[in-house]
């Protein structure tokens, strides 16, 4: 009798344990994506090698993200998440995104990207900055520094 009552109380205790679901909340956030794809050295850019960049930001993060290029401007192409980096000694230049109509949900609008010239950068070495700003809170969010060589 002890011994099925203490195997009852096992099993019992087992099934009741095993009931127990745990869950796991994710919650998406929307991440800004800005790649180079081949074979490069790290923070080089070769002209015509390795000056292709792949740049992704999420609708809702378009109007309030700012990039910034310091010795450098990027040429759209025929893909609209693809740049081609030229290098434009002592120039700054500012990448945004610009909506025609704010009133719909991000998900639904529509944007269009400009390249401007952002004045003069005063520094003439072949280094090229490339940061993206919050426009909201002033805050940098990402800063890559790369060496420009022509072959």
């Amino acid at each position: 009798m002890k011994k099925t009552s203490l195997l009852f109380f096992i099993f019992a205790s087992l099934l009741s344990y095993s009931q127990k679901k745990e869950t796991i909340t994710v919650k998406k956030q929307s991440e800004i994506f800005f790649y180079r794809t081949g074979e490069f050295k790290d923070g080089v850019i070769i002209k015509d090698s390795s000056d292709v960049f792949y740049l992704d930001i999420p609708n809702d993060l378009k109007p309030t993200t700012d990039v910034k290029l310091i010795n450098a401007s990027f040429l759209k192409t025929s893909d609209p998440k693809r740049f081609k980096l030229i290098y434009t000694k002592g120039m700054r230049y500012q990448l945004i995104y610009v909506s025609d109509n704010d009133n719909i949900s991000d998900t639904n609008r529509t944007f269009e990207v400009e390249i401007a010239p952002d004045g003069a950068s005063g520094i003439n070495i072949k280094d090229i900055t490339i940061e993206f700003w919050n426009i909201k809170t002033n805050k940098r969010i990402l800063k890559n520094v790369f060496t420009y060589k022509e072959k």
